[in-house]
């Protein structure tokens, strides 16, 4: 989406092969993951564990929150300035899928009190948030060649 050459020192999907075939591979990724979710032996045995963990990662309001955050991202790129609120906002919503994560091993610990739970809901908003706006300033102050 960032139309960066290079991601850890290596040239990115996109730029290695093509856009149609980075395209390709997100969407088999994206596939993949549901599939390991579904049938992997590592997995819960408990089938509503499972249906929790596929539901949690195809959640609209992740999709929605990544997708809005990515657009916000791509916009703030033509601005000159975007206010404090708006940078939290957009840097918020692509963490959602990081959050997701943190929310599928909470349900990975069936014996994990409200308590727990709400704390691990908390870290996930908080790491997802200090990622993209860590993310962020690699942009702009970084070496691509060695970013991480």
């Amino acid at each position: 989406m960032d139309d960066d050459d290079l991601r850890r020192g290596r040239p990115t999907c996109h730029r290695a092969f093509d856009e149609p075939t980075a395209i390709l591979a997100g969407d088999s990724l994206q596939a993949l993951a549901f599939s390991i979710l579904a049938h992997h032996p590592g997995a819960p045995s408990d089938a509503s564990a499972r249906v929790q963990l596929i539901g949690t990662l195809a959640g609209r309001e992740r999709y929605g929150r990544m997708a809005g955050g990515q657009a916000l991202d791509l916009q703030a790129e033509d601005e000159t300035s975007t206010s404090p609120n708006s940078n939290r906002s957009m840097h918020s919503r692509p963490g959602a899928l990081i959050r997701a994560s943190v929310r599928m091993a909470a349900i990975c610990a069936p014996d994990l009190d409200a308590a727990g739970r709400e704390a691990l809901e908390r870290f996930g908003i908080s790491i997802g948030l200090a990622f993209q706006v860590q993310d962020d300033i690699l942009d702009v102050e970084g070496d691509e060649a060695f970013d991480g």
